[in-house]
């Protein structure tokens, strides 16, 4: 369920001959998650301290049969705090339009569980391709490509920009192919829903492992739960369809199988982030 979405921004550098790209990717990730933990902590502390709010003025009592616009006022609000109407606008306009740390989108997110329509398979194919191919994309890859030359990462492809070009291509492709694996394909197929839903509150390791589950349990399209075989198969299958381009030295099975394990555990930090993301940004 790359950097962008859970499914997403997966790149070569991880495989094959460039430990310094991994080694700074698997830094990075560790730090997000560590600020994670630090900002629940103080969220929850903070809460702690803070004193219960005073109880309302009491109210003088309505006459029966009274109709007026402050009484009916209250009771709707009454009635749907903490609700909102139902979607008219179809399941794509609930998912969030936030970006994390203002530059990865968290378009397959919902916040509010209760009103959360089923996504088609259409939009989960629109959702995927705007993550495909959102404007962090390309310069991130850019950015992942160098990383695999400066390292001599799958050293078959040549040096210079006929090298760098082969390798920007590869960290592209593999990134689209495993966004639309995970997020559009095995989801429409199996009728799973490849959003992630926020937990939102709770204590910080409750929702921690609400999160980390989520990479093994997925809602269905009817609102059931199953295994995750979106993310479980469409992250195999990404792997083993990266060896159909990339040099033939690297087409072993040990190398596919590690980058399939890559995947999976670069998704499920992912998913960490998607869950604390607004308790970082109110810390920030």
């Amino acid at each position: 369920m790359a950097c962008p979405s859970p499914a997403q921004m997966v790149d070569p550098c991880f495989r094959k001959g460039a430990p310094g790209a991994r080694g700074l990717r698997l830094f990075v990730l560790l730090a997000a998650c560590l600020a994670v933990v630090v900002a629940g902590a103080g969220s929850a502390s903070a809460q702690g301290q803070t004193p219960p709010p005073p109880p309302p003025p009491a109210q003088p009592p309505t006459p029966a049969g009274s109709t007026g616009a402050g009484s009916s006022g209250s009771g709707s609000n009454a009635a749907g705090e903490g609700q909102k109407p139902a979607d008219q606008n179809g399941a794509a306009s609930s998912m969030s339009t936030d970006r994390m740390f203002l530059i990865l989108p968290t378009v397959l997110t919902v916040k509010d569980v209760g009103t959360v329509p089923p996504m088609t398979g259409g939009q989960k194919f629109d959702v995927a391709t705007q993550g495909s191919f959102d404007y962090i994309e390309l310069p991130w890859y850019a950015f992942t490509a160098g990383i695999s030359q400066e390292n001599n990462g799958e050293p078959t492809l040549g040096p210079g920009w006929k090298g760098y070009g082969k390798r920007y291509v590869i960290n592209l492709v593999d990134g689209t192919s495993e966004t639309l694996l995970v997020g559009a394909v095995v989801p429409s197929l199996l009728g799973q829903d490849p959003r992630y839903y926020q937990m939102g509150s709770g204590g910080l390791w409750h929702r921690a492992g609400y999160a980390l589950s989520r990479i093994v349990v997925i809602r269905t399209d009817s609102g059931h739960t199953q295994i995750n075989f979106s993310e479980i198969l469409g992250s195999g299958a990404a792997a083993a369809l990266a060896d159909l381009y990339h040099p033939q030295a690297d087409r072993t099975l040990p190398k596919t199988l590690s980058v399939w394990r890559t995947l999976v555990a670069y998704d499920t930090l992912t998913l960490l982030l998607r869950e604390f993301w607004p308790d970082i940004r109110k810390a920030l």
